[in-house]
C-alpha cells in the first residue's frame, strides 16, 4: 500500500456576528457552507480513497463520495500509484475521464476569497505536514486555509501552469503575471515562486484592473501637505521621490501624482517594471532585462523623446539614481520611488549609494513618503480613551479632545476592528535650508531635526491626527511608526 497521510484537523469556525438582513445572512450561510465544503472535500484521507478504489472502478459510488474521491486523486501521487497498480490486476486499461481534467477548484476558491476580502496578497506556505494559505488583508496577514501535504506540488503546479512558468524548474525562483475575470472584473496576478526546505512557496500580489486610481485630495494628505504637492508637481524640472517600506502605497501615490498632472499640455513618459496602472494620455513602457533594456538604459532613451515629466520606476542603485539626477538636471520634471523609511532616510539612501551631495542638493525637489494604517471599522466603531502612555508615544498631551475612536470587532471587519486603509503621508519640501544640509553632508537627524524647524509634518504628526479625527485607534497609529519613534526620536517633547 502507498504511505499514508495524516489529513489536518477541521478549521475551528468563530460563531457568525448577528446579521442585519435576511439577504445578508443567506449569503453568509453560502460562504461558510462553500468553505466547509471545500475543507471537508481536503480532509478526506488516503485510507479512505484506497478503501473505495475497486467502487470506482466499478462505477458503484455515489455522486458525493465519487466527487471527494476523484479530487483528492488529482492531487495525490501515492493514490494515483495505488490506483494504477489496481487497475493492472483487474485487467482494467480504459481511462477515467474525471481524473484527466485539470484542478481549478481550490486555486479558483482560494482567488474568489482573496478577491471578496480585498486582499492584497495570497500566500501559499509549505510547512511540515501541509500547506498554508494565508491572505494579506489591510496589510495584515491572516490565515485562511489548511491544505493537506499530498496536495502541495499540483496547486503550485496550477499556478505555475497559469502563470506560464517552466513546471520542470523546482530548484530554482520563478516569476510570472496571471490574468483572471472574477465579479465581472479584471485582475493582474503578480506570482513568485520560490524553493524552500518543504517545498516551493508561491506569492500571488492581486491588482485590481479595473479599479480607479485615488486623487490627491482623497490619499490623507493635510491641506497645507497637498498645497506643497501641488507646488512640487508645477516645478518645471527637478527630482522628486516617493518614498516608503514594502506595502505602504507608494506606487498608488506616485501614480497619483502623475494623475494630478495635464497629460494633453505636458509630455509625460514612463518607465516601469512591471506597468500596473494605465492612465489615460501617458505613454507607459516596461524595463526588459532580457532585451537590455534596464532602468538606466531606457531611461537615457526616454529623455530623447522630448519628455516634460518622466516617471521612473524605481531607483534601486547609483546608476539608475545619477541617471535621474542627471535627467532633472537638464531640465524634465522626474518622479520616482525609492525604498526608505521616510523622506529623510531616501535622502540618506541616495548619498549612501554613493550619489554627490552637490549634486543631490542641487536637483532634488522633494519627497512624499507613504505609510497605511487600517481605518476603524463603521459597523462597530466605538468612542475610546487611549492611554496617556500611547498619547505621549504620539506626540499627543494627554487630556488633548478629539474623536478617539475603535473597533469592537464584527463580521464585517473579521472581528479585527478595522476595515480598509488610510494613507499616512509625510511632504518634504527641499528648501534652501535643507538644501544645505545636503550638500555639507549633515546626518539624518540633523536633517530631520532641520526640517522640522521648516514646519515639516512628520509621518508620525500626520499618524497622530488621524488618531484625533478617529480615523484610526492610537494602538494602530503606534503600529504602523513604532520603527520612525526609535530613529527619529519623537515625542512629545519632540
Amino acid at each position: 500500500m502507498a504511505a499514508k497521510h495524516r489529513p489536518f484537523a477541521p478549521r475551528q469556525q468563530k460563531p457568525a456576528a448577528k446579521l442585519e438582513t435576511k439577504a445578508e445572512e443567506m449569503e453568509h450561510l453560502a460562504e461558510r457552507t462553500a468553505l466547509e465544503a471545500l475543507q471537508d472535500t481536503l480532509e478526506v484521507s488516503c485510507e479512505w480513497v484506497q478503501e473505495n478504489l475497486v467502487a470506482l472502478l466499478k462505477e458503484e459510488l455515489v455522486d458525493d463520495a465519487l466527487g471527494k474521491l476523484v479530487f483528492h486523486l488529482r492531487l495525490c501521487r501515492p493514490c494515483q500509484t495505488e490506483l494504477d497498480s489496481l487497475k493492472t490486476a483487474l485487467g482494467i486499461t480504459s481511462p477515467l475521464p474525471a481524473l484527466d481534467e485539470p484542478d481549478t477548484g481550490i486555486v479558483d476558491s482560494i482567488l474568489q476569497d482573496a478577491i471578496k476580502l480585498n486582499a492584497s496578497d495570497i500566500h501559499l506556505e509549505p510547512m511540515r505536514q501541509g500547506l498554508r494559505v494565508r491572505l494579506r488583508v489591510d496589510g495584515v496577514l491572516h490565515e485562511h486555509l489548511k491544505i493537506p501535504e499530498y496536495a502541495h506540488q499540483s496547486l503550485i503546479n496550477r499556478i505555475k501552469i497559469m502563470a506560464d512558468m517552466n513546471l520542470a524548474e523546482r530548484r530554482l525562483p520563478q516569476t510570472g503575471r496571471i490574468r483572471v475575470r472574477m465579479a465581472d472584473k479584471d485582475y493582474d496576478l503578480r506570482a513568485s515562486t520560490f524553493p524552500f526546505q518543504h517545498g516551493e512557496k508561491a506569492a500571488l500580489r492581486i491588482l485590481d484592473r479595473s479599479a480607479v486610481l485615488v486623487d490627491l485630495g482623497k490619499m490623507g494628505l493635510s491641506a497645507d501637505q497637498l498645497q506643497e504637492v501641488h507646488d512640487l508637481l508645477h516645478r518645471p524640472s527637478g527630482l522628486l521621490l516617493v518614498a516608503g517600506p514594502t506595502g505602504c502605497g507608494k506606487t498608488t501615490v506616485a501614480l497619483g501624482l502623475l494623475k494630478a498632472l495635464d497629460p494633453v499640455k505636458l509630455n509625460i513618459v514612463t518607465i516601469e517594471d512591471p506597468v500596473e496602472y494605465v492612465l489615460e494620455g501617458i505613454s507607459h513602457s516596461h524595463v526588459n532585462r532580457k532585451a537590455g533594456l534596464t532602468y538606466p538604459e531606457g531611461f537615457r532613451h526616454l529623455l530623447q523623446q522630448d519628455p516634460d515629466v518622466v516617471f521612473l520606476g524605481e531607483i534601486q542603485d547609483r546608476e539608475t539614481a545619477e541617471a535621474a539626477l542627471q535627467g532633472a538636471l537638464t531640465g524634465h520634471l522626474i518622479i520616482s520611488v525609492m525604498h526608505a523609511s521616510d523622506a529623510v532616510g531616501a535622502i540618506a539612501r541616495l548619498r549612501r549609494l554613493g550619489v554627490d551631495p552637490g549634486l543631490l542638493s542641487s536637483t532634488l525637489i522633494g519627497v512624499v513618503s507613504s505609510r497605511l494604517a487600517r481605518k476603524v471599522c463603521a459597523q462597530c466603531r466605538q468612542a475610546a480613551s487611549p492611554s496617556a502612555e500611547a498619547l505621549r508615544s504620539l506626540g499627543l498631551a494627554p487630556g488633548i479632545p478629539g474623536q478617539f475612536a475603535k473597533g469592537a470587532g464584527c463580521e464585517t471587519c473579521r472581528s479585527t476592528g478595522y476595515r480598509g486603509r488610510e494613507g499616512v503621508l509625510e511632504v518634504l519640501e527641499v528648501n534652501d535650508e535643507i538644501s544645505g544640509a545636503i550638500k555639507q553632508g549633515a546626518d539624518e537627524v540633523s536633517l530631520f531635526n532641520t526640517a522640522v524647524r521648516s514646519g515639516f509634518q512628520s509621518l508620525l504628526r500626520s499618524a497622530a491626527s488621524l488618531v484625533t479625527q478617529g480615523v484610526t485607534s492610537a494602538e494602530e497609529a503606534l503600529r504602523v511608526t513604532s520603527d520612525l519613534r526609535e530613529m527619529r526620536g519623537e515625542d512629545s517633547d519632540g
